[in-house]
């Protein structure tokens, strides 16, 4: 089965800053190609959505200078941009859209206060990214859910796709408020979902492949096979087990899946969402 990891991060603190990272004894190192290949185990993937890893804000150009020289079969690039700044916003949108494999933006708001996303402001970058062709990845908590729907329903020219299923509180039991929100957000058509970061918001260390399921059996339901794609988040998903444990348990969960089906969820739908032959 051909695989397109629609959500992998690579970095490495001796040449960029990544303050987010540092003191945590999994993450605080480097992360290269490499490493993610010998990760993969018995799986081949076939392509790779590189995806901003959390550049401290001076090195946000930089990582992705640093990115167009790896050795990896990356298809496309999602890049930071400061959205939510009032400087500099539109000459960065204009440098990056002149880069061949950067195919979309990520503004990472999850943890920011309840109505970040209901700024008139931001909306206005967001919809901004029509005129440079660049689809908008969402990566939220599900607290912020009621302010994304808001948000995607004032964008219909934008391509939004969502990170993570929005992080519902796996480990806390959190459902059917998640799964409510997630059904009104999928009713526009404008967007695709990641089922990635799943188990890292289940306890980390005793998480269950029955446990995660119903999970992603919902997002499926309410997005459609055709707008939901694998991801992995390497190398973040280490800290919940492994690029081969996540892929194992998202393989048992959608058991019931066609061939074909199969195909849409693993390369398919993450080609289509960041035009992966454009």
């Amino acid at each position: 089965m051909k695989i397109i990891d629609s959500h992998v991060h690579f970095w490495d603190p001796s040449n960029l800053s990544y303050s987010w990272t540092k003191g945590n004894p999994v993450l605080d190192r480097a992360y290269l190609p490499a490493d993610y290949k010998d990760a993969n185990g018995d799986y081949t993937v076939d392509g790779i959505v590189f995806v901003e890893a959390g550049a401290d804000s001076q090195h946000q150009m930089q990582e992705i200078d640093w990115i167009e020289t790896l050795d990896a079969p990356i298809k496309a690039i999602v890049a930071n941009s400061p959205l939510d700044s009032a400087y500099g916003v539109e000459a960065t949108l204009e440098n990056l859209a002149n880069r061949p494999l950067v195919k979309g933006i990520r503004r990472i708001y999850q943890g920011q206060p309840e109505g970040y996303a209901r700024d008139s402001a931001f909306i206005k970058a967001v919809q901004d990214l029509k005129k440079y062709d660049l689809s908008f990845d969402i990566c939220i908590k599900s607290y912020q859910l009621d302010e994304t729907i808001e948000l995607v329903e004032q964008s219909p020219d934008i391509r939004f796709i969502l990170d993570h299923i929005a992080k519902p509180k796996i480990a806390d039991g959190e459902f059917d408020y998640w799964a409510t929100r997630m059904k009104t957000l999928a009713g526009f058509e404008n967007i695709s979902c990641k089922i990635s970061g799943i188990i890292t918001e289940a306890n980390h260390t005793d998480w269950t492949q029955e446990q995660i399921k119903p999970y992603i059996l919902e997002t499926i339901e309410a997005f459609s096979i055709d707008r939901v794609m694998f991801g992995s988040d390497w190398p973040v998903v280490n800290l919940a087990g492994s690029f081969t444990k996540w892929v194992d348990a998202l393989t048992y969960a959608t058991g019931g899946l066609s061939d074909n089906e199969k195909q849409k969820l693993f390369a398919g739908n993450v080609a289509r969402a960041y035009r992966l032959d454009s």
